[in-house]
């Protein structure tokens, strides 16, 4: 009885995923970061920028995981520093972004399968301008890795 109990538990647990993430994507560019998560299915969701550190937050809905290490979509990227997953509140989903510097999030949007792809939600992220006077204390000979530890040191606290 147990077992019967057992198996009936877990497939509830599953059924009530509305989605599973199946993999996760990531390309990088001079205009910004285009992050792609492939889902079974559609789901409701939520992406958010934090600033201090630079982070986005995207929460799933009754969403799962699906057996990878989405970690290793983000190792070869330069402005990813880190990134975490779990479950929020239950059913949810959380995937955190941690970034080098602060980006905004300029659009999100889900696509529908198509040509064999599976559903897919789409964030594209602009780096945020940065100020002024970041730019003329460094000057216009400088590097970008010299120029984003600058605006970290003088506007979020040093590496």
């Amino acid at each position: 009885m147990r077992f019967k109990s057992f198996l009936f538990l877990l497939f509830m647990m599953v059924s009530a995923c509305a989605a599973t993430v199946t993999n996760i994507r990531v390309g990088e560019n001079s205009y910004g970061v285009r992050i792609v998560v492939d889902i079974t299915g559609k789901t409701a969701y939520k992406v958010k920028k934090l600033e201090n550190p630079p982070r986005l937050v995207i929460d799933l809905e009754s969403s799962g995981m699906a057996d990878f290490n989405p970690a290793s979509a983000f190792k070869i990227q330069k402005s990813i520093t880190g990134v975490r997953f779990g479950r929020v509140g239950g059913d949810r989903l959380r995937i955190v972004v941690e970034f080098n510097r602060v980006y905004n999030v300029s659009r999100d949007f889900v696509l529908e399968p198509a040509s064999g792809l599976p559903w897919r939600l789409v964030v594209d992220l602009t780096p945020e301008p940065l100020p002024d006077s970041v730019a003329e204390t460094v000057g216009d000979n400088t590097d970008l890795e010299t120029l984003i530890t600058t605006y970290q040191n003088e506007n979020i606290g040093g590496p």
